[in-house]
């Protein structure tokens, strides 16, 4: 199963508190095939000397500082340099479980899969918990249209993809909510997604983050067009 290897694709910017856990919970997979792909862009505070500083702690690590992009420019530079038959996204102030990528992996190779998706957790700074998106307790493979029920977990964060789909396909450049712009595409282009079961990932939920922003402001109207363009591309 370990000749597979999977890029793990971290875009960093101003996370100096949460980065080394972060990569911590990367490098300790019970997968070891792995690159792990750090992409400072533009951080302002010591995000980027922590990434060289982790970068000499593993082998497997590898950084790239550029211009602050925003996070889809960081993912998308990530991808250009990654040799992984496999990709995974991690945000850097989130961390995975241990077994996380080995049971991913196992899932998509026994099942023929092109996406793998573990459950999510979500957590915050004063210690609660909850689960996030749609849990599952059973490994279960989708096919045909079914594969367009997890439409409803956008996000990349807790999957693993074959490289191949992402052939033509990058995270669009200034937006928000750039998961929603893309993955229906990487979805259409997959024959087969399989559920793990597991809870894998752990997403942090802190006042200042993207997500913990108020809906109703620009970012808002980048999700109203993310969702027009998937339904029209799904109807299409």
């Amino acid at each position: 199963m370990e000749s597979n290897k999977i890029s793990v694709i971290v875009p960093v910017f101003n996370v100096e508190n949460y980065l080394e856990k972060c990569v911590k919970s990367i490098i300790e997979q019970t997968y070891k095939n792995l690159e792990v792909i750090l992409v400072d862009d533009g951080s302002t505070d010591k995000s980027g000397f922590l990434c060289d500083e982790l970068k000499k702690q593993d082998y497997r690590i590898k950084v790239i500082h550029k211009t602050n992009g925003g996070l889809s420019d960081a993912r998308n530079a990530g991808i250009q340099v990654s040799t992984g038959k496999y990709l995974s996204f991690i945000d850097s102030d989130d961390y995975l479980e241990r077994t996380a990528l080995e049971q991913m992996m196992h899932a998509i190779l026994i099942s023929h899969s092109e996406i793998a998706i573990c459950n999510i957790m979500r957590f915050y700074d004063d210690g609660c918990t909850e689960e996030f998106y749609n849990p599952t307790d059973n490994q279960e493979v989708l096919e045909g249209i079914r594969r367009f029920d997890t439409l409803n977990q956008p996000s990349v964060c807790n999957k693993l993809f074959d490289a191949k789909l992402f052939a033509n396909i990058s995270f669009p450049y200034g937006k928000f909510y750039e998961d929603t712009y893309v993955y229906h595409e990487l979805l259409y282009k997959a024959d087969k997604v399989v559920l793990t079961g597991k809870t894998g990932y752990w997403y942090l939920s802190r006042k200042g983050s993207i997500l913990g922003r108020s809906q109703f402001s620009n970012r808002y109207f980048d999700f109203i067009e993310a969702v027009y363009m998937r339904a029209d591309f799904l109807i299409k």
